[in-house]
């Protein structure tokens, strides 16, 4: 059964009772299904890469520059929008767009949707950003390389097992270039993250049943 949330409605982070789930995870490892069923056992808004789309949309950007930036360390962020706008920051109502200003309007938006209510976050370093809410609870998606492999060609992303393992690869240094670049902290590491499930031991719905069982009962013992 989904994770009843309609009797709460806290005004500020210290008496959240609402779950938070923030996903990490290494490329292949299903994080979009995982957190899309997670979202759904709670009763919770799911947000992925959209959020940047959000971000661009609302100040009026062209959304394909958000969508290109999607976990991208800042220098290259620099390069794209010197490329675009002909200056490595762009103002608009006097508000300063840089590579910094776009992880910061992210960060906004982020932090906007955790306080309206139950939400699943997939990356962003929204864990990091969410550091400071109490219900926030952040997971970390694993799986050796030729399951991923698997998983990547299944999902049609490639039809190459070999081109897949390079995918993944070059995904994962991103994303880890990102993370470590904005939280100081390590990527994939088992104690930056308050669990870390290994997806070719557990099914989706494995996953998401032991997350819905932890918040329910968290709100039980209160």
């Amino acid at each position: 059964m989904p994770f009843n949330n309609s009797h709460t409605n806290p005004d500020k982070k210290s008496s959240q009772t609402f779950p938070i789930v923030v996903i990490g995870r290494q490329f292949g490892c299903g994080g979009r299904e995982i957190g899309r069923l997670i979202a759904k056992r709670l009763n919770a808004g799911y947000y992925d890469k959209t959020l940047l789309s959000k971000t661009a949309q609302s100040l009026g950007f062209d959304i394909s520059i958000f969508d290109s930036a999607d976990e991208k360390r800042p220098s290259w962020l620099r390069s794209l929008l010197s490329y675009s706008y002909g200056t490595e920051s762009a103002g608009i109502e006097g508000l300063d767009i840089d590579n910094e200003g776009l992880y910061k309007l992210q960060s906004q938006v982020i932090r906007k949707l955790a306080d309206e209510g139950p939400c699943v976050f997939v990356g962003r370093t929204a864990d990091y950003i969410l550091r400071d809410y109490p219900n926030m609870l952040s997971i970390f998606l694993h799986a050796p390389v030729d399951v991923r492999c698997s998983n990547i060609v299944k999902r049609k992303d490639t039809d190459s097992e070999t081109h897949a393992a390079s995918m993944a690869r070059k995904m994962d240094n991103a994303r880890q270039s990102f993370y470590s670049y904005y939280t100081n902290r390590k990527w994939g590491d088992a104690a930056t993250y308050h669990l870390s499930f290994d997806t070719s031991r557990f099914t989706p719905e494995q996953i998401a049943e032991t997350i819905s069982a932890y918040f329910a009962q968290k709100l039980q013992s209160k």
